[in-house]
């Protein structure tokens, strides 16, 4: 009777709904469910968009932050909110209206961060709905 029972759970297969489950579980266990880095910070663009000298370190100044969507934008304008991952407010250090092209998937837009500290950049429809988000440090040499 056990050596039946046993072979029947052999011959189950896990069901949709478990195997999704599993799988959100493991994505939050190991990779926090975090979007992919879709937005680039770049010290500036090449002549065919393409960004120069990219990273996730910088000294204080301009940059140029290179907004990557998985698909079209589908709208005239982006906002793109700059917020201090160590400061105690959840408000924007910095706010921009970012003009696109609907039919486009990237928009580069200067980016002026002059403060050290580490920065979380959320671009976003006028409904709120997040296009692309990346995170950069900015250091101060002088």
């Amino acid at each position: 009777m056990e050596d039946a029972m046993i072979q029947d759970n052999k011959n189950r297969a896990a069901s949709p709904a478990a195997l999704f489950a599993a799988a959100l579980i493991l994505c939050a266990a190991f990779s926090g469910c975090k979007p992919p880095k879709t937005v680039e910070f770049c010290e500036g663009v090449s002549p065919k968009g393409e960004g120069m000298k990219c990273g996730t370190v910088f000294t204080t100044g301009e940059l140029t932050a290179i907004v990557k969507a998985e698909k079209a934008f589908g709208v005239d304008s982006l906002n793109l909110k700059v917020y201090a991952l160590e400061a105690k407010s959840t408000e924007p250090v910095e706010s921009l209206l970012v003009k696109v092209k609907p039919e486009e998937k990237t928009a580069p837009v200067n980016l002026p961060l002059y403060n050290e500290g580490k920065y979380r950049v959320r671009v976003t429809t006028a409904e709120g709905n997040t296009v692309a988000e990346g995170e950069l440090e900015v250091v101060d040499t002088y």
